[in-house]
């Protein structure tokens, strides 16, 4: 039961982190990570319906994409 467990915990790290990795501008060369916009794109085109809600967070200020962007990189790189 005890190796079903760690290897959960290994699974879930390993997804999060890669996903991370990912978003990290030198990996990807992503002009819109490296700026910290991308999410203002992402509210309203990458979502599979874009609803009322990815418009209103579309029309936030850029402050808000820069700290989500920021909080993405925490979550997804130094959580795990």
């Amino acid at each position: 039961m005890r190796v079903v467990v760690w290897a959960q915990r290994l699974l879930v790290f390993r997804l999060m982190f890669a996903m991370g990795i990912e978003k990290v501008p030198w990996f990807n060369h992503c002009a819109s990570w490296s700026n910290m916009t991308y999410l203002a794109r992402y509210y309203e085109s990458e979502q599979p319906k874009p609803t009322a809600v990815g418009w209103a967070l579309h029309n936030l200020p850029s402050s808000f994409h820069v700290a989500c962007a920021g909080a993405t990189w925490f979550v997804e790189l130094v959580v795990p």
